[in-house]
């Protein structure tokens, strides 16, 4: 038969009462703050992941961003360059009619002085004439007479031009 010792029954009695308190007072709040300690963390984790998600949401605008800037950048020198050679075409045609009206005005000064020189020369040469026509002659000349003799040399000189 079973002997069953009576300090053995105490115990088994002891360890399912101490077992329903510790399940009453330790498991229970254990496990309550457990959860708690679970809710949030996911709590924070899913803050975390929306703070990831709006963190690259922000890098992508902030590389449009910087996309376009430099996209602009690139344009803004581009149409400098552009205004540039511009210029410096325009510039250059201001130049060469600058020197192209420079050189005209020297070929016109340049006939104009030549033909003072031809009308000095031929004035010269027509008051030569008449010198040595009158010591030809020898004959005394009056100023109606160089004056017409003057007036058919230059007008022989005209003819042989």
């Amino acid at each position: 038969m079973l002997n069953i010792d009576l300090n053995v029954v105490y115990n088994i009695i002891n360890i399912i009462v101490l077992f329903l308190l510790l399940k009453k007072f330790l498991f229970k709040p254990v496990t309550e703050i457990m959860e708690k300690r679970q809710q949030i963390i996911e709590a924070s984790l899913k803050d975390a992941e929306e703070s990831k998600a709006q963190a690259g949401e922000l890098k992508s605008q902030y590389e449009n961003a910087l996309k376009e800037a430099k996209e602009e950048a690139v344009s803004i020198v581009k149409d400098a360059k552009v205004r540039a050679e511009a210029e410096y075409e325009r510039k250059m045609q201001d130049a060469a009619d600058d020197a192209r009206t420079v050189v005209e005005n020297a070929e016109k000064t340049i006939d104009l002085e030549r033909e003072k020189a031809v009308r000095s020369a031929k004035n010269e040469i027509a008051a030569l004439a008449i010198a040595a026509a009158s010591k030809v002659v020898e004959k005394e000349t009056n100023d109606e007479n160089n004056r017409k003799l003057l007036d058919d040399f230059l007008s022989e000189a005209g003819d042989l031009k």
